[in-house]
């Protein structure tokens, strides 16, 4: 019968810790990150750790198996983080803009109405203007003469019905600004 000899003298436990602590330090150096970046030139190139000259150039993180795990983008240059800095300043100008609108817009609001029996008033008054308007509005396409006259009567009838709903909208929206600026007295 053929096969391998096996010794039956047992390792001395120093020896067993070494080889277990050996194959721990081999199977945790698999597990190490693996990083992958370009260089100037284009090329490629694959790591452990990522040389300082790249380190600010973007890279990628890879698992064990070659997956990516996390990308970190590029450093700006300082043209783009300018460009950045600009349009932070922008959208904070247009911020405050709109504050500063919104601002002027519920002071007039506070300004304009003592109560919401007041808008709801505002409203049915220029709600009644405008229906008063599409009356007479149907009663002139009724006694047109020619058909440019009545095309116009139709354009225009479309705009105020347009209007109606639009005068709508608005008083609800001021209504329900009203009421948040006053906590409903």
């Amino acid at each position: 019968m053929g096969g391998y000899t096996h010794s039956h003298h047992p390792l001395s436990r120093a020896i067993r810790s070494g080889l277990t602590l050996a194959a721990l330090l081999a199977a945790t150096a698999g597990w190490a990150t693996t990083y992958r970046w370009v260089d100037g030139k284009g090329v490629v190139h694959y790591g452990d750790s990522i040389p300082p000259q790249y380190a600010g150039q973007g890279h990628a993180e890879l698992s064990p198996q070659g997956r990516i795990i996390n990308r970190v983008e590029p450093a700006p240059t300082s043209a783009q983080a300018r460009q950045l800095r600009q349009q932070a300043e922008a959208r904070k100008a247009t911020e405050e803009r709109e504050a500063l609108e919104r601002q002027r817009r519920d002071s007039a609001l506070l300004a304009t109405f003592s109560s919401v029996r007041d808008i709801e008033r505002a409203k049915a008054r220029e709600l009644a203007q405008e229906q008063a308007m599409l009356e007479s509005l149907q009663v002139m396409r009724v006694n047109s003469r020619s058909q440019a006259n009545t095309d116009y009567i139709d354009q225009q009838i479309i705009l105020h019905r347009k209007a109606l709903e639009e005068i709508q909208s608005k008083y609800e929206a001021d209504k329900a600004r009203y009421l948040e600026l006053t906590s409903g007295r």
